[in-house]
């Protein structure tokens, strides 16, 4: 009795058809207009020719045998199918090859190539099962049927992903193209759009003078207070200052303080640039009434017009830029006197006044360390250690020459002494930082000490 197989199996062979153009399938990925005619003379080829229409119809016949049948007829049509199987992979292994794309062909025109040809596979697979259904002779039953039917979806499904799998490795392969540039293009591109690597430099996070700006800001009050630069220089550090006091008014009170910029040097040169500076962004009367140039030295400090409403006093230390040897020697700023305006600028300023000072530990390390010890030695004045600030001030080593002359330690001490009996210590509380990036232990130091009570 003959066995009749599932009709499921029929998938390969009707497959079969069609397979041949679908193996060009990658070339689609360099050119599918080279895919479109390839494929359309294959077809044209494979359907004049009665050896491929005999193929299939073997194809579809020989799924219907058992392995074990026998007979001349069956011999017969095992032959012919082997032949035809020969054909088919001798012609697949030897592609002809693709012509090129003619140029100028659109990517529009590319897609549509692609649904057409996915609209090809689809009516084949659908007139394949179609014939299938007229073969009734080979018929088992309904399951049968229905296998047929999932059949179709499945070489549906795979098309349709086939297809889209191509597409996107064209489109990946365009993308990747189009983002390589010439070295030529990349450079003049790089050209148009350079920035200024030095910017940074505005960054608060970045330098000290930077973060000093950003604190003077969040500290002084707009066109009441009044601001001292003990070491003005060029004036750049002067001219922060008066964007930030005098900037446009929204609102005043009659009986708040007038704003006062104080800006000192004991070089004339700095007096002469600090002036200069300043007169190009001030209007005049702002500059001639609001602001002193000062050609002295920060020790004592200079006394403002309104003492009450000091919010900010700014130290640059270490020596005008640019100077010569000579000029660093006679005008750098020394310790000493430093810690003596210090202590001036500490008794002037009102609750929430910041003092802010630059330090320079590669260049004057002994100055540098005093700053520090001053400040924290504000803040310690109201230590909860038994000790107190003296016992801080115990605590400070002592010079490295040993020479025995006045020390940074009796500096600090006599500074700190000057503060509690001039401003009251049960009134006063400090907090001081120290702002020095991690890993370069000679680059400048911003030391900000501020009275919150």
């Amino acid at each position: 009795m003959r066995l009749i197989l599932p009709r499921y199996r029929l998938l390969p062979a009707a497959v079969a058809s069609f397979t041949l153009s679908g193996g060009y399938a990658y070339r689609y990925a360099s050119s599918s207009l080279s895919l479109l005619v390839l494929v359309s003379s294959r077809v044209t080829a494979f359907t004049q020719n009665r050896q491929f229409s005999r193929t299939t119809t073997l194809l579809f016949s020989s799924s219907r045998f058992r392995d074990d049948e026998s007979g001349p007829k069956y011999d017969a049509l095992k032959e012919e199918l082997r032949n035809a199987e020969s054909t088919t992979s001798t012609m697949q292994s030897e592609p002809e090859p693709a012509p090129s794309p003619p140029d100028g062909y659109e990517r529009a025109s590319e897609a549509s190539t692609l649904d057409n040809l996915l609209g090809k596979a689809m009516g084949r697979a659908a007139r394949t099962i179609s014939n299938l259904n007229t073969r009734s002779d080979y018929v088992s039953g309904d399951n049968d049927t229905a296998a047929e039917q999932i059949a179709v979806e499945d070489v549906i499904d795979g098309s349709i992903a086939r297809a889209d799998r191509v597409l996107s490795e064209k489109n990946g392969a365009e993308t990747s193209n189009q983002s390589v540039r010439p070295r030529e293009q990349a450079e003049q591109t790089n050209e148009k759009h350079h920035i200024d690597k030095r910017e940074y430099l505005s960054n608060p996070c970045v330098t000290p003078t930077a973060l000093a700006h950003s604190l003077w800001k969040s500290t002084v009050r707009p066109n009441v207070d009044t601001v001292i630069d003990a070491t003005c220089g060029n004036g750049k550090d002067s001219v922060a200052l008066a964007e930030i006091l005098f900037a446009p008014l929204t609102s005043k009170d009659d009986d708040q303080p007038q704003p006062e910029l104080v800006c000192i040097d004991i070089q004339s040169r700095a007096v002469a640039n600090t002036t200069q500076a300043l007169q190009g962004i001030l209007d005049e009367d702002i500059y001639n009434q609001y602001c002193r140039v000062m050609a002295t030295s920060h020790a004592p400090l200079p006394k403002p017009r309104d003492s009450t409403s000091v919010g900010l006093v700014c130290y640059n230390l270490g020596w005008l830029p640019g100077s010569s040897s000579d000029d660093k020697d006679a005008f750098a700023t020394k310790t000493f006197t430093t810690i003596i305006s210090l202590t001036d600028a500490a008794l002037l300023l009102r609750v929430g006044g910041l003092l802010s000072v630059m330090t320079y530990p590669g260049s004057t390390p002994t100055e540098a360390d005093a700053v520090r010890y001053f400040c924290e030695g504000l803040a310690m004045l109201t230590t909860r250690d038994k000790r107190g600030w003296l016992g801080y001030v115990d605590s400070i080593p002592p010079d490295s020459d040993g020479s025995g002359a006045t020390t940074v330690r009796d500096i600090v001490r006599s500074s700190l002494e000057r503060v509690v009996r001039e401003g009251n210590n049960k009134k006063q509380t400090w907090r001081a930082y120290e702002h020095k990036p991690l890993g370069r232990p000679l680059s400048p130091i911003l030391i900000a000490a501020m009275r919150i009570k």
